[in-house]
């Protein structure tokens, strides 16, 4: 992802693991966490989800190797359940792509920052300034200009898709180790997802 200024260089870059990917071929016999292993059915739920929003495909195995190649990056599945106050269960994905050493094959050059406070209130005063004149006056004491909204996307790394030529990079063995997942959106998991969306923040 090349720097585009948003935000500051990443400190100790680490060195692009440049190695060839694994084969398909041996990688296929992966099995995911024992999260996984031990509740496919709550694991199918959520990862059913994401196939019907476009999200993720089910695939065969020779299927991956007949279209993305021969080699490429195999991670590991785990699932995290979380209770909410209703009673209903939250659902969570995410992909080990630490250990399968896809985030290392990354390039991620720029180092994700949360507004400070300080930043906050800045960026009112040059609102006010706009709207207001030079010394940040309101034209109306009397009312309120400004309203706050918190944006909560649903499924937020989703919404940007993998291009075509890593998508060898984004599989995992399906919730039965049996076939394949082929993870089409960011997830969980993707060390670039942090900095994109924080793109898309700084954005909006």
């Amino acid at each position: 992802i090349p720097p585009s200024g948003v935000f500051p260089p990443a400190v100790d870059q680490e060195v692009v693991n440049s190695d060839p990917a694994g084969e398909f071929e041996t990688l296929k016999f992966l099995t995911n966490y024992k999260s996984v292993r031990d509740q496919p059915d709550e694991a199918t739920i959520e990862i059913n989800r994401y196939v019907e929003k476009n999200f993720a495909k089910r695939v065969k195995w020779s299927w991956v190797k007949d279209t993305l190649g021969t080699t490429g990056t195999v991670s590991k599945m785990a699932l995290i359940l979380k209770e909410k106050e209703d009673g209903s269960v939250k659902r969570r994905i995410i992909l080990d792509m630490r250990r399968s050493f896809g985030n290392s094959r990354a390039r991620v050059e720029e180092r994700i920052t949360l507004p400070r406070l300080v930043d906050v209130t800045s960026m009112l005063q040059e609102i006010e300034k706009t709207r207001g004149g030079p010394k940040g006056k309101r034209e109306n004491t009397n009312t309120d200009d400004f309203k706050f909204y918190l944006l909560d996307m649903q499924d937020a790394f989703c919404h940007f898709p993998v291009i075509k030529q890593e998508l060898r990079h984004c599989i995992t063995p399906d919730e039965h180790d049996e076939e394949a997942l082929l993870w089409t959106a960011m997830l969980f998991g993707y060390k670039a997802a942090p900095l994109i969306m924080g793109r898309l923040s700084s954005a909006v």
